[in-house]
């Protein structure tokens, strides 16, 4: 009578844990099911992909307001020293670099470029506005446009362009100098 009854209690818990089995299997396939989409209806669906569009369109609207006032400053004078700053880069880069090293080719320098903007350390290399017009990589109406709030003179607002070793394209620092007067209104 023993073994009966020690076998229908065997057989009550394999089924008791079959049936904790169970349950434990439903809740992880529950969680599980939880992130698959294939369950969702057609209108879930189109609500989930609804959601993320709009998430993804004020993430895209924050990094624009974000960069649009990254580039400008808080203050007239701000916005000046910015846009000058960012078109002596241009400068610097794209056309008083390429020049130097067209020199370079051409053996019109002594050494090489590194060794010519050593030179350039301490005092910088004077970059005016007029610098800029007269070698035509700006106009005066891109000037005017940018920071025509104030009257700049053109030959003493200067940006200053210290050469930093190893002395390539990029290897640079800046310092603005404005001589610029609010406009009358």
């Amino acid at each position: 009578m023993a073994k009966g009854k020690t076998s229908t209690a065997n057989k009550a818990n394999e089924r008791e844990k079959v049936a904790e089995k169970k349950v434990s299997h439903q809740k992880s396939l529950t969680k599980a099911n939880k992130w698959d989409f294939k369950h969702l209806t057609d209108e879930q669906k189109k609500l989930s992909i609804y959601g993320i569009i709009v998430i993804l369109i004020v993430i895209v609207i924050i990094i624009a307001i974000f960069s649009f006032n990254s580039d400008k400053g808080n203050t007239p004078e701000e916005k000046t020293e910015n846009y000058l700053e960012k078109t002596v880069r241009g400068f610097y880069e794209d056309y008083y670099y390429e020049q130097l090293v067209k020199l370079q080719e051409n053996e019109m320098i002594d050494g090489d470029v590194a060794t010519f903007l050593s030179n350039f350390t301490t005092e910088g290399i004077p970059v005016s506005i007029n610098v800029m017009i007269n070698n035509k990589y700006i106009g005066e109406s891109e000037i005017e446009e940018h920071i025509g709030e104030y009257r700049c003179d053109y030959d003493n607002t200067i940006v200053r362009i210290y050469p930093t070793s190893p002395y390539g394209k990029q290897d640079y620092t800046l310092k603005t100098t404005l001589d610029c007067e609010k406009e009358m209104e």
